[in-house]
């Protein structure tokens, strides 16, 4: 098995000519591909990911449904006026599109169809993901902070990525008493034995005039961190920036500081913390949504 996977590394990086790829992305682009050739060989069928993909789609309900009795707009011949959309966030969080699942990009499309469609009042996203990659989190967190119609967040589990990605949500509901949300942090995690491939088996020019140009991941080649933790430094700080803006959090409280520091937190410590605004049922959710869109009609 290793020496498979090491032959389709030789393949996508010793393939020759010149790159201007970024190492961070590239590896985490590498990561997805050979994964989902795993899943490829495993026999699963390619219209078996079609249909898991299609579990993503934007469901919709209309002025007097509930979540039991809603359909794929793609089913739906005519949506009513004051209709709501509904759409899933779950599983790893990516900018493209898996085999499996929807990258935030398809997402965007599907909360744009919602934006355009004058008879769709709201959006409820029901979360159930740990997070993922962090041009994902922030990519959607901006889609959903310029939906421009009211918008809660139905939460049975939302970490890192996937909790930026609500945290400008007119709400955020934790559906039941063990939903978490948290994990406001940022990591980057790279396999060794793939590290010490690529120092003994590559030769890598960089032209002299991009001294810049990958050298934390460089220096990570021969043992120096300092570079890729500056790198997710910076980048946990924005996200506990974007965190204490959305949810209006004191960042001089020693509550407020525990909260940003990364752990997990079920519903009611959450509450607590201003992470969620309410724990309770995904009719729950549907309510206060519809709550939102009345009071918006009304101003």
């Amino acid at each position: 098995m290793e020496e498979k996977l090491l032959s389709r590394i030789d393949h996508i990086i010793g393939s020759g000519g010149i790159w201007g790829i970024d190492f961070d992305l590239g590896m985490q682009c590498l990561g997805e591909y050979l994964h989902e050739i795993d899943m490829a060989e495993s026999g699963i069928k390619l219209k078996d990911f079609a249909a898991e993909r299609e579990k993503n789609c934007l469901r919709i309900l209309s002025s007097s449904d509930n979540h039991i009795s809603e359909l794929s707009r793609r089913d739906v011949e005519e949506i009513a006026p004051g209709s709501i959309a509904k759409l899933e966030l779950s599983g790893v969080m990516r900018l493209h599109d898996g085999m499996s699942s929807m990258g935030t990009k398809s997402l965007e499309r599907e909360i744009n169809y919602a934006k355009s469609n004058p008879n769709v009042d709201g959006l409820l996203i029901e979360v159930s993901s740990g997070g993922g990659e962090s041009v994902a989190g922030n990519h959607l967190h901006t889609v959903i902070k310029n939906f421009g119609k009211p918008v809660v967040a139905a939460v049975h589990y939302a970490g890192s990525a996937a909790y930026k990605s609500i945290v400008k949500a007119d709400e955020i509901i934790g559906i039941g008493e063990l939903s978490s949300v948290g994990s406001i942090g940022t990591m980057f995690s790279i396999n060794k034995k793939m590290l010490e491939y690529i120092k003994n088996n590559f030769v890598e020019l960089y032209s002299d005039l991009s001294p810049q140009k990958n050298k934390a991941f460089r220096d990570l080649l021969n043992d120096d961190t300092s570079g890729i933790k500056d790198d997710i430094n910076r980048v946990a700080k924005i996200f506990q920036d974007t965190v204490v803006e959305g949810r209006k959090l004191n960042p001089d409280s020693k509550l407020t500081k525990d909260t940003l520091e990364g752990a997990m937190f079920l519903a009611q410590d959450a509450k607590k913390r201003n992470l969620l605004d309410q724990v309770g049922s995904m009719d729950l959710a549907i309510s206060r949504l519809r709550s939102h869109i009345s009071y918006k009609r009304k101003k």
